[in-house]
């Protein structure tokens, strides 16, 4: 049973929303009587929706050993160069700071694998592989 938030009250029967002083409140039938601003609270029945299933942003399957290339600074900024790009430019294409983008094409910051797939639509170049692939 909810509580009048004016009086204290427990709300026996209907409830009522009211704005008192700009808010809205969840009012007895007695404060009610005394506001003009008082209408009957209409409660809904919560239902429970089916959850759709979420879609993974990068589709295919993702395993724990997909890396990113190696020589990935200079595949990154030739890729770049090439397309005319800044790293401005290309900060704004996927979503990342400018700094970000610096830091990855000198070598000081890996891309994670997902920031790898993006860089790897937007530029076109092959970044990400399974492990497998490289060992042998």
């Amino acid at each position: 049973m909810p509580y009048c938030e004016l009086c204290g009250r427990k709300i026996e029967g209907q409830a009522y929303a009211a704005s008192v002083e700009g808010a809205t409140l969840v009012v007895c039938d007695r404060c009610a009587s005394k506001i003009r601003t008082a209408r009957p609270l209409v409660r809904r029945r919560q239902t429970m929706r089916a959850r759709t299933p979420s879609r993974s942003r990068f589709y295919g399957i993702v395993s724990d050993d997909l890396i990113v290339h190696p020589n990935y600074p200079r595949i990154i900024k030739q890729a770049r160069e090439r397309m005319r790009l800044t790293q401005r430019e290309l900060a704004r294409l996927v979503r990342e700071k400018e700094s970000v983008i610096s830091r990855i094409e000198r070598g000081a910051l890996r891309p994670s694998i997902e920031l790898a797939k993006q860089l790897e639509r937007v530029l076109r170049v092959k970044l990400v592989f399974h492990e497998s692939d490289l060992v042998g």
